[in-house]
């Protein structure tokens, strides 16, 4: 490499570190949940991720911890529930949701669990919560649907075929969905991350014991309790070619 190369590549770097501002030390808060498990450093707070973190990035992420902890203060005073809880990372919303779940109205509780479930990727992760949550004496459950899904639920058949996809490993929790395909699919995909087999899960539930009938992500999803399932057979998913 040439000087001038050197010097160049040297400048690139250094006006993209100034970037970031003045170095700082990062906010004990955040040190907290740093974590070089991994072959990377990274944090995952509940209110700010950094997957991959260098200490340049510590001035930006300590303002951003501050600016989030003022609007959590403001959107619970302020009974902005939806706001509050999509402040926080993802894979926090349900513990964000639990903490202020008695807050809420009935209306409000099972809409925004509703949402929050549909926007979550990490839901077995957090099973116990979960349950929970679904299974409170609340009335009004039919808000965590939309009007469409309340329909598309009142025209399904009392006795209702249902699909599971997971791996060898563990089963999917409430998560089930009318379309066979969609199940094989998730069962495949599962399989890949945790290199494990692909299995398939099929029962019948009756729909008065569903809790709520997804169809907004086209997976057509059924949630109900595994022991609401009945004649439950479970098989190898075969590979597609």
């Amino acid at each position: 490499m040439t000087q001038t190369t050197t010097t160049t590549a040297n400048n690139a770097l250094t006006a993209f570190l100034d970037k970031f501002g003045e170095y700082e030390d990062l906010d004990p808060e955040l040190a907290a949940y740093l974590d070089d498990s991994d072959d990377f450093v990274s944090i995952r707070h509940p209110l700010v991720y950094s997957i991959v973190h260098f200490d340049a990035l510590n001035a930006r992420l300590n303002a951003q911890l501050r600016a989030k902890q003022e609007a959590v203060v403001q959107a619970l005073a302020e009974e902005q529930w939806h706001h509050y809880v999509f402040l926080h990372e993802r894979p926090w919303r349900v513990h964000a949701f639990d903490d202020i779940a008695a807050l809420m109205d009935d209306a409000d509780y099972w809409q925004l669990l509703g949402v929050i479930w549909i926007d979550s990727e990490n839901i077995r992760q957090n099973p116990t919560e979960w349950h929970n949550l679904l299974r409170v004496d609340r009335p009004g459950r039919e808000a965590i649907m939309r009007d469409d899904e309340l329909e598309a639920l009142a025209a399904l058949p009392d006795t209702i075929t249902v699909y599971q996809g997971h791996t060898g490993a563990r089963d999917d929790g409430w998560s089930w969905t009318t379309e066979r395909h969609v199940a094989e699919w998730f069962a495949t995909r599962f399989a890949s991350m945790e290199g494990d087999k692909p299995m398939l899960t099929t029962g019948t539930v009756d729909r008065a014991d569903v809790v709520a009938y997804f169809t907004r992500r086209n997976e057509f999803e059924i949630l109900v309790p595994r022991e609401a399932v009945h004649g439950i057979i479970t098989r190898k998913v075969k590979a597609r070619r």
